[in-house]
């Protein structure tokens, strides 16, 4: 991503939000960076502070096949609790990979799966790769790991583009098990890389709002927009959309919440 941490809380705050759901995923985006010594904290911290925000959740994708990628998700949970956020969204081969192995995964993700335990945080399995493209096979894949803080991480527009069902039935299936909401919008099936800000898509969120309703989801919703395969498009382009999301699902989320 071509954006600072900077631009993020710019825009994040400047549309209207008060939480914002931050990115530490080694060598892919940290805007959230792991390592930090105090005084790096106690900046980052005021930054958000002086944009009146504060941090939902944490986008990891550190992958949780291996020892390093359990141990980088263990500073995820470390930063996590220090930014007063709910828990933090990872995924089986992480961000850099689709090169999946379930056993390892299965071998490795209860060790993540105590640590956070210990520090009282929720890990997110996101809707994403092979093995949990949808709700339905997330919800298989959650079931054998049989954590109490291990989770879903529900994405709506990448149960289309990984896993061919669109978030109505396949979202209902999975929500017993699911601990964070990514809203994002689609245009096209599957595979076809096109997420364009939330309301100027396919997904029907008044319908996405009320299965989360009845169902009496209570855990965060952060929006995503990765745009098309053209690329990222300028910064105040990204910040009209951030904006036009914004204005989009208040009013949806008024009549729900």
């Amino acid at each position: 991503m071509p954006f600072t941490i900077g631009d993020a809380l710019v825009g994040t705050s400047r549309a209207g939000y008060r939480y914002i759901d931050l990115t530490c995923s080694p060598g892919h985006c940290e805007h959230a960076p792991l390592g930090m010594d105090q005084v790096q904290f106690e900046i980052f911290q005021s930054d958000l502070e002086r944009h009146n925000l504060k941090v939902s959740s944490l986008n990891a994708h550190t992958g949780l096949m291996s020892k390093e990628g359990i141990e980088q998700a263990k500073q995820t949970i470390d930063l996590a609790v220090k930014l007063g956020a709910e828990g933090v969204v990872n995924s089986i081969a992480g961000a850099h990979s689709h090169d999946e192995d379930l056993s390892q995964f299965m071998n490795h993700v209860g060790e993540a799966g105590d640590y956070a335990r210990e520090h009282g945080i929720i890990i997110g399995i996101e809707v994403h790769g092979n093995y949990t493209g949808n709700g339905k096979d997330s919800l298989a894949v959650i079931r054998e790991v049989n954590h109490p803080h291990v989770k879903i991480a529900y994405d709506t527009a990448n149960c289309v583009y990984y896993g061919d069902a669109w978030p109505y039935e396949d979202l209902e299936v999975a929500l017993p098990e699911i601990a964070f909401i990514h809203l994002k919008d689609k245009i096209g099936g599957k595979g076809i890389w096109n997420f364009p800000p939330v309301g100027a898509g396919e997904v029907d969120f008044k319908r996405v709002l009320k299965i989360l309703d009845d169902g009496g989801y209570t855990g965060p919703l952060s929006i995503e927009m990765e745009f098309d395969d053209k690329g990222w498009p300028p910064l105040e382009t990204v910040h009209e959309a951030v904006a036009s999301t914004y204005r989009y699902l208040m009013p949806l989320l008024e009549a729900h919440w």
